[in-house]
């Protein structure tokens, strides 16, 4: 979302695409267009006579020209294997090391060891279609092996439906079975061991109705049996059609006072409670507060003793492990300075008895050798 002022939570959290070189993500633009590459020469040689074929891949709608969900091509992908390694550990919920990834960067098996989960970015649901689209920003191909090759590492990976520049489309979602259907058949196409549902719409555009209607019957099509955050307080590595859930939460979300406020109504939002029926974790971005350094300071340093308490007893019903703490590295610090080192360090030491950490994001953090990816591994696995 991008907010106007220099009230505190006024900026963007997460946006659908990634500028690593820049220090800000507000230029990305490749949700409003579509850009199409020349993906392989394919020769046959038929009687003798070699014939040429080129394919054309729309970088974002993809291969198919269409956003439905009913595609051939996902029909003939969805047979990919969920099956982990049977040496593939559970995961505590407080060792959860999670990173977004943007789609449209290469070097996913750079990834280090430690990380738990990954989250693809992003998926859209375009405005007046009220079903999320069946590609990301790469081929259907390299996406496809990406996950193969982290989920032989033990590493799960998750979808993110929808993103800060997606919010027209999110506002938009009426038929909710019809919604709920695409995000399963996304999953199933690219073999997808959950979806994170980024729907970061507020103020005018938040309906609690609207969420919790297409979030209950995403929960019915996702879930078979067991939930994720209620198998014994572990991870669990699912059968069938059981995908993990999880919504992305704003920090101020949380805290009554702030977001209750009458004077902040244009742009803030509270999160439903009820919410949590349906979904398996949230994702706390505790990031992008405000420009002023000191302000933000204030507010990172309030985080663990009343910012992430308010979220445990009023939202997670006193159970901190549905809470995953998110920090923001480069680009990703869009609005401001994100938390400092020690802020972090003291965010890992309640985060091991919470629901672990969350960085956005590893594409950007990959051009620092991973610098701050290897941080979060070693402050919660310590």
């Amino acid at each position: 979302m991008y907010y106007n002022g220099n009230d505190p939570l006024q900026s963007p959290a997460k946006t659908n695409t990634e500028t690593i070189s820049e220090p800000n993500q507000n230029k990305k633009t490749s949700s409003t267009f579509s850009r199409i590459f020349s993906m392989f020469l394919g020769v046959a040689l038929i009687g003798g006579i070699a014939v040429g074929s080129v394919h054309l891949y729309r970088h974002f709608k993809g291969s198919e020209g269409s956003s439905s969900f009913s595609n051939p091509l996902a029909a003939s992908s969805s047979k990919a294997q969920r099956s982990r390694p049977k040496t593939c550990p559970e995961i505590d919920p407080s060792k959860r090391v999670i990173v977004f990834w943007q789609s449209e960067h290469d070097g996913c098996e750079t990834i280090p060891d430690g990380v738990t989960h990954v989250f693809w970015g992003f998926s859209e649901v375009q405005d007046g279609a009220t079903v999320v689209d069946q590609t990301f920003q790469t081929t259907d191909q390299k996406l496809t092996k990406c996950i193969q090759a982290l989920r032989k590492r033990c590493i799960y990976s998750f979808a993110s439906v929808g993103g800060a520049e997606n919010n027209k489309g999110m506002a938009g979602i009426s038929d909710y079975p019809k919604f709920a259907q695409s995000v399963l058949s996304l999953l199933e196409k690219f073999a997808f061991d959950g979806v994170d549902i980024d729907d970061e719409t507020t103020g005018p555009e938040f309906n609690v109705d609207r969420v919790l209607g297409y979030m209950k019957e995403v929960h019915k099509l996702l879930k078979a049996s067991l939930s994720i955050a209620n198998s014994n307080n572990k991870e669990s590595k699912g059968k069938g059609k059981d995908y993990g859930i999880s919504f992305d939460g704003l920090i101020m979300d949380g805290v009554k006072s702030f977001c209750s406020d009458p004077d902040r109504a244009s742009y803030t939002r509270c999160f439903p409670p009820e919410l949590m029926q349906y979904i398996d974790f949230v994702n706390i971005m505790a990031y992008n507060i405000d420009r002023d350094v000191a302000i933000a300071n204030k507010i990172y340093g309030d985080a663990v003793d009343k910012i992430f308490k308010e979220w445990t007893k009023e939202i997670f019903a006193g159970d901190a492990t549905r809470g995953t703490v998110g920090v923001c590295v480069g680009g990703g610090c869009a609005y401001g300075p994100g938390p400092n080192d020690a802020t972090i360090e003291n965010w890992a030491s309640y985060a091991k008895t919470a629901g672990g950490m969350m960085l956005y994001s590893a594409s950007a953090d990959s051009k620092d050798s991973y610098h701050e990816t290897k941080n979060l591994i070693k402050l919660v696995t310590k």
